[in-house]
């Protein structure tokens, strides 16, 4: 292996059966080998390069790798300075199991079509869900809903049917109850497990009806809430400290980006325009 050639892994405990790998890769070649996993990967510098199901790929910045369970892979760089990527390793068993609780349907199996596409949406799910885990600020909620965005994106590019048509528009009971408990719960640390058990739902069918119902995730859709009775506080002339202690966000730093890119002002500025 090349002085230049790096590999790390992630795992994370809101998400503990998937597997992140960040590689920058100029020397190091991957012999034929495949994976027991669903493995989706983007190109972030340079050009990927690999022989898959008798085809050769050659993948620049923005592509997006699909390997399902078993398929013999190699890969490796054309040029001198090399390649990045990531690459999500997610278990068979598991991943089917997520796909039947989002759509609360019987798929007996699962596959990618394409080895290799440009999807911007897709490129923007997978970014954002390993922004989430490596970002110390993020919490289970927005991992866990991020996942669920991830799974729908490869479920639309890879079924005949489109996850859209499998949630009702308007709020059931169940989600009016969701809705209902948090916000009666808003200054407490409220969880997806315990509104979950709650409700006796599995977490990721329930993440995908909310938002099919409500438009917004359930973290989404507690943090607007904050935010509105936040501004209230500031409104009165609450401490900003205070505030950002109240509604439990992460720090300051946090509430702050939250606060400007809801209103367009820091909490400071607004407060001062309001009193």
């Amino acid at each position: 292996m090349g002085l230049r050639d790096h590999f790390s892994y992630i795992k994370t405990t809101d998400l503990p059966e998937i597997r992140i790998l960040n590689a920058s890769i100029c020397d190091f070649k991957y012999i034929k080998h495949s994976h027991d996993d669903y493995a989706i990967g983007i190109t972030t510098k340079g050009y990927q390069s690999f022989f898959c199901d008798g085809s050769y790929y050659k993948v620049p910045k923005g592509g997006i790798m699909l390997f399902n369970p078993e398929e013999v892979h190699d890969g490796y760089s054309q040029y001198e300075d090399g390649y990045s990527y990531y690459m999500i390793y997610i278990p068979r068993s598991f991943f089917m199991n997520i796909v039947k609780e989002i759509f609360d349907e019987k798929i007996r199996d699962f596959s990618f079509q394409k080895t290799v596409v440009f999807d911007d949406l897709l490129r923007y799910k997978l970014t954002s869900l390993v922004t989430a885990v490596n970002n110390k600020e993020n919490n289970s909620f927005l991992v866990n809903e991020l996942f669920v965005a991830m799974v729908e994106a490869l479920f639309d590019r890879n079924s005949h049917h489109s996850s859209k048509d499998i949630i009702p528009s308007k709020r059931d009971s169940l989600v009016i109850k969701a809705t209902n408990l948090i916000d009666e719960t808003i200054y407490e640390p409220l969880t997806l497990e315990e509104i979950c058990s709650e409700l006796n739902i599995s977490k990721y069918h329930f993440i995908r009806i909310f938002k099919g119902q409500v438009g917004m995730t359930p973290y989404q859709y507690m943090l607007d809430i904050k935010m509105k009775l936040a501004c209230e506080d500031l409104e009165y002339g609450e401490d900003i400290l205070k505030v950002v202690d109240k509604y439990g966000f992460y720090d300051l730093s946090h509430f702050h980006k939250r606060f400007k890119k809801v209103f367009g002002v820091t909490p400071l500025e607004y407060q001062k325009y309001m009193i």
